[in-house]
This record gives C-alpha cells, sequence and structure tokens, in this order.
C-alpha cells in the first residue's frame, strides 16, 4: 500500500470524499492514487493540508 492511500485511509477518507474535496472526479482521484496519472502540484499541496501529512511522505515511493 502506498503512503497516499495508507494516509487517506487512517483518517478514515474515502477515495470518493477526497476526490470531492479536491474537487474532481472520483475516477480522476481513483487514477492519480494508483499511480496511473499525475497529480498537479497545487493538488499535492492541497492533499497534503486536508490529509494534515507531509507532502514528502506521501509521494515518496
Amino acid at each position: 500500500m502506498n503512503n497516499l492511500k495508507f494516509t487517506r485511509k487512517s483518517r478514515r477518507l474515502t477515495q470518493k470524499e477526497l476526490a470531492s474535496l479536491l474537487h474532481m472526479s472520483t475516477s480522476t482521484y481513483i487514477k492519480k492514487e494508483k499511480n496511473l496519472d499525475y497529480f498537479r502540484i497545487y493538488e499535492a499541496m492541497e492533499l497534503a493540508n486536508i490529509l494534515q501529512s507531509d507532502i514528502n511522505y506521501l509521494f515518496k515511493s
């Protein structure tokens, strides 16, 4: 499990909820969480803010 998914689940957020908070479709969010597409820098920053986590930790391989 990647750090992003782990952190999202530990914050008890669904992919749908997080997608909504990021103003994107659920399918777009899922692709990005699975590394099939990339988060834009502003999305990554907002994601780190929402999850109250370090951006480097979330995207570390």
